[in-house]
């Protein structure tokens, strides 16, 4: 699986503001996000049955070689939520959680979640496609770890459809919610958790499984131009700066696991 890919793109320093709640083209970016996640979110559940019901999943037919974004979670053209094409030529969109105190503070790690989430289920594709191509994806979903892999997969789709869902049907009014709207956004995290807690094997991980803990679910989408560093990694995006901090950590991970071996 490749972990990171650099971006193709002419470089630029310039970094572009946010999308504006009356940005049309945006909310529709912000609605097929959302909607891949909730098929990815549905294949989840059904994966989550599989595993409790000693059932099987369907994966794509892997003839000689695998490819991670093919499935059971299908994950192709999941970068092109993070590029956007307009008058100026091409930009690139990353995601936050927005302070609700009105400070205007932004915790940019929602795209750091998001890749950990593409991560996993990248990773889990593959050992799927691997245990097809044995014979063996039956007995190798009840191995021990497939659960809690499981779990895991659920919350943070729930999570992610609930942010999303929340950044569509509950815009900001001067780049600011009303008071009003954070039991709302709240509420919606709940229902999505609960819908996720359903079908989880061990439901009492869900609160230790969840990205984030303390700002209330607000989302925000800052935009980038494009610049020489730029990867995708996991197939979310990060500009030169952020990229090379996670891509400095694999390296380490990398070295470590080598030294341990």
């Amino acid at each position: 699986m490749i972990f990171g890919k650099r971006a193709t793109a002419p470089a630029s320093l310039s970094v572009v503001a946010g999308r504006s709640p009356q940005d049309r083209t945006a909310t529709a970016r912000v609605e097929e996000l959302r909607d891949h996640l909730l098929t990815l979110f549905a294949t989840a559940q059904r994966i989550a049955d599989a595993v409790d019901q000693q059932g099987v999943v369907p994966v794509p037919v892997i003839v000689d070689d695998t490819d991670p974004e093919a499935g059971p979670f299908v994950l192709k053209g999941f970068p092109e939520h993070f590029v956007t094409h307009g008058a100026s030529g091409i930009g690139h969109l990353t995601y936050g959680y927005r302070n609700p105190q009105g400070d205007g503070a932004v915790d940019p790690n929602a795209q750091y979640h998001l890749q950990q989430m593409t991560g996993q289920i990248l990773a889990f594709n593959l050992y799927c496609q691997r245990a097809e191509l044995e014979d063996a994806l039956g007995v190798a979903l009840q191995a021990p770890d497939v659960g809690p892999t499981v779990d895991s997969m659920l919350v943070r789709l729930a999570f992610f459809c609930a942010l999303f869902d929340n950044m569509v049907t509950i815009q900001p009014r001067n780049g600011l919610l009303p008071h009003v709207d954070l039991p709302r956004q709240r509420a919606n995290l709940d229902r999505y958790l609960l819908m996720a807690s359903d079908k989880m094997l061990v439901p009492s991980r869900l609160e230790e499984l969840l990205p984030i803990k303390g700002w209330p679910l607000i989302g925000v989408e800052l935009a980038y131009a494009p610049h020489d560093g730029d990867y995708f990694i996991n197939g979310v995006y990060f500009p030169a700066e952020h990229a090379q901090v996670l891509l400095a950590a694999q390296k380490r991970a990398k070295s470590q696991l080598a030294e341990v071996a």
